[in-house]
């Protein structure tokens, strides 16, 4: 009897795994001699739930004559709400996903000065190799007006070449004129043969 006073549903209990637990006692009083009313058993049930339920509950106790409803029917009711409940949480976690970071407070106040003056060297050597690819990542998106300022010549890999100077880049010029000309005379001659 103790236990059928005192029993209660666990806020993340599934009803059916209460209703399992519930069962277990009233059987057990049941074999003892103490019988209950299906009347009794749901007014058991709508008293122990969880506050989270109380909209719930009123609502059954409002629609339906306590008197007249089965177990299986309060169960099966309670069971719907449950599903709904918990696929409006499922939709109220998509919509708030968020990303929470855990905040660990430190006191810093106990670094001493040569652990600041290390963690600043750090700082610094960070930056300045940052700083040095940032360099390399410009040189090589520089374009061809832009290379003529910076030291070397990109096309002939030589670092005391000036890029004007490049005999590579005096080269290409006449390369590319010859494909030109050659191209015209591909078009006109498939031009003519078409005519």
């Amino acid at each position: 009897m103790r236990k059928y006073e005192l029993f209660e549903m666990g806020d993340r209990e599934m009803v059916m795994e209460m209703y399992t637990r519930f069962t277990q006692i009233t059987n057990k009083l049941n074999s003892l001699g103490k019988s209950f009313t299906t009347e009794e058993l749901v007014r058991k049930i709508l008293s122990f739930l969880p506050h989270s339920w109380e909209a719930k509950v009123t609502a059954i106790q409002e629609a339906k004559d306590v008197k007249k409803i089965t177990l299986d029917e309060l169960i099966g009711n309670l069971q719907t709400y449950e599903l709904r409940r918990y696929s409006q949480q499922k939709e109220e976690t998509k919509k708030d996903r968020g990303i929470a970071l855990k905040v660990i407070e430190e006191d810093n106040s106990d670094l001493d000065e040569e652990e600041m003056v290390v963690i600043i060297r750090k700082f610094k050597e960070f930056f300045k190799k940052a700083k040095e690819i940032s360099k390399k990542k410009n040189f090589s998106k520089a374009r061809n007006g832009d290379r003529e300022q910076l030291t070397g010549c990109f096309k002939s890999g030589k670092h005391d070449q000036i890029v004007k100077n490049c005999p590579l880049l005096k080269e290409e010029p006449e390369q590319e004129q010859l494909q030109k000309q050659g191209r015209k005379q591909v078009k006109n001659s498939f031009t003519n043969s078409s005519a």
